[in-house]
């Protein structure tokens, strides 16, 4: 109720007096009778200081001439004044009401979506997937159906995630999943076995759900090492196998090499131009920038701007500009670039890599391709325990 009286008055307005002279009591009692709302009374050797609201203060000269003292303004607040003093600047105030509409305007749009919850899911398919159901930059927020996008992205990923929501705060849309990371075996059919290392690499995480686990997060392991051992020994000096079974993340190093021909000279395309844009909000500019004809093919590469792993409207294009035409020394064959980017995905398709460095060199003949990645993966392979108990 306090701040409620403080709001109305600051829009109605209200000013700081003082009275000097007179008759004070009786001028607090005319006002009193007078139905005249004064507060922040407070009297400093001769002079009264109150508070009164704008409309009543004209009220206030009558009073003070019957009482003998004398009032004066010290002080104007409230929304009123603020008025006053900007109404002729006309500039500021069109600029904050622009201002205000547009940010009501883009605020009734998707601007940034954020991944969480993934590992083993690429980010950049799940978004493709999600833009496909409608949820993209630009998406106009009302009449969305979050659960029913939600459900469809669930439903395309055949049982790989348990569990999915979109959720839209402001101009943020946030996808959270959990991935299905259960390991399914038939223990029934299993041999007793080790989880050995089947590469070189430092343990992330370990997680085991049968056997004793031999390594812990920040271990460097080789290919061999044993890391779940399903060879029990009891109380008794006994020992008992089990078919061992559990997770386990790793940080390794892979290089590929990749030679890819070039082919015939007519499988060619060869750059004619190269050209770049610039995209805000879903709007290129410039937006005349590619006139394409029969004879030419046009390939695109965009690049989104990232802040703190939030991605904003904002991206650059560059446009390759090619056409057919016998093999030349500046002659790039897009089909083997292809062949290897695809293939490079296939391999990297179950790994989340941290880092990477990547060569290509082209010669008359082929596309040279050499890659050293840095990758997060799941680490373990079977390995029978070879013992006369385990028969």
């Amino acid at each position: 109720m306090k701040y409620a009286v403080i709001i109305l008055r600051y829009i109605r307005g209200y000013v700081a007096v003082s009275a000097v002279g007179g008759f004070p009591e009786r001028f607090l009692n005319l006002c009193y009778s007078g139905k005249i709302n004064l507060w922040d009374v407070t009297l400093k050797g001769d002079t009264l200081l109150f508070s009164v609201i704008r409309s009543d203060f004209p009220r206030l000269r009558h009073i003070a001439k019957k009482s003998g003292v004398k009032i004066k303004i010290i002080k104007k607040t409230g929304l009123v004044y603020k008025y006053r003093r900007y109404h002729k600047r006309a500039g500021i105030l069109s600029g904050i009401a622009v201002f205000l509409a547009v940010h009501l305007f883009l605020s009734m749009f998707v601007w940034c979506i954020e991944v969480k919850g993934n590992s083993k899911l690429s980010k950049t398919e799940i978004l493709t997937m999600a833009e496909g159901y409608g949820l993209k930059q630009g998406t106009l927020k009302r009449g969305f159906d979050e659960i029913r996008t939600a459900r469809s992205i669930a439903a395309d990923y055949n049982g790989k995630i348990t569990w999915l929501s979109v959720n839209i705060k402001g101009s943020l849309a946030v996808i959270e999943l959990r991935e299905d990371n259960r390991i399914i075996t038939h223990t029934e059919d299993r041999p007793p076995c080790n989880i050995v290392a089947d590469f070189d690499g430092v343990i992330l995480s370990a997680e085991t759900f049968c056997g004793d686990c031999m390594v812990k997060r920040g271990n460097g392991v080789k290919k061999g090492d044993l890391l779940i051992n399903g060879a029990i020994v009891n109380e008794d000096t006994s020992t008992t196998f089990y078919a061992s079974k559990g997770k386990i993340t790793a940080l390794h190093e892979k290089e590929i090499n990749l030679n890819e021909s070039l082919g015939k000279a007519s499988e060619k395309l060869k750059i004619k131009d190269i050209k770049y844009r610039i995209g805000l909000f879903g709007a290129v500019f410039p937006s005349d920038v590619i006139q394409k004809d029969d004879s030419q093919q046009i390939f695109k590469e965009r690049k989104h701007l990232t802040v703190n792993g939030y991605t904003l409207p904002f991206f650059t294009e560059k446009i390759l500009i090619c056409e057919k035409g016998e093999a030349e020394s500046d002659t790039v064959s897009i089909n083997a670039l292809e062949n290897i980017q695809n293939n490079i995905y296939r391999q990297n398709s179950s790994s989340t890599v941290t880092d990477k460095t990547e060569a290509v060199t082209v010669t008359d003949k082929a596309v040279i391709f050499s890659g050293k990645y840095t990758l997060i993966d799941f680490i373990g392979e079977e390995k029978p325990i070879l013992s006369e108990n385990s028969k």
